[in-house]
């Protein structure tokens, strides 16, 4: 190799050096410019994404519990959606078998279109113990 072929190596060089730190500054501005909101206030109960990877709008990054609400999800078959509505009372109990009230908060939009079921969400009242993922039947 010549001098001249070495001179335009490092300039080449250089050049993928200022376009990479060029590039990187701008995606720090993005970052920078980036916000993430929860649609309500809580806990973080766990983080699923990893730092450093790529996600897209929608990704779940973190599961947040509301602060001072427990909310239990219901699959409730097709059928008998019918008998329920929002404000219904409903009784819960526990793997334990202690027993709670609660409400109907709110029955989801859509049935799953497989299992022909539908999740009816029943708010608990506080100081019930129950916790998030625990188990629990409701009548």
């Amino acid at each position: 190799e010549t001098a001249e072929d070495k001179a335009t190596a490092v300039k080449t060089g250089k050049a993928s050096v200022d376009q990479a730190e060029a590039a990187a500054q701008r995606l720090q501005a993005q970052l920078d410019r980036t916000t993430i909101r929860a649609p309500f206030d809580g806990i973080v109960s766990s983080k699923p994404a990893v730092a450093g990877s790529i996600v897209q709008a929608g990704t779940e990054l973190m599961k947040i519990v509301r602060d001072g609400r427990l909310e239990v999800g219901v699959l409730v078959p097709e059928k008998d959606l019918a008998a329920i509505s929002a404000g219904q009372p409903a009784n819960i109990v526990d793997a334990s078998g202690r027993a709670f009230s609660g409400n109907i908060s709110s029955i989801a939009e859509t049935v799953n279109s497989t299992t022909r079921l539908a999740t009816v969400y029943v708010t608990v009242g506080e100081g019930s113990g129950l916790k998030p993922g625990m188990f629990a039947r409701v009548t």
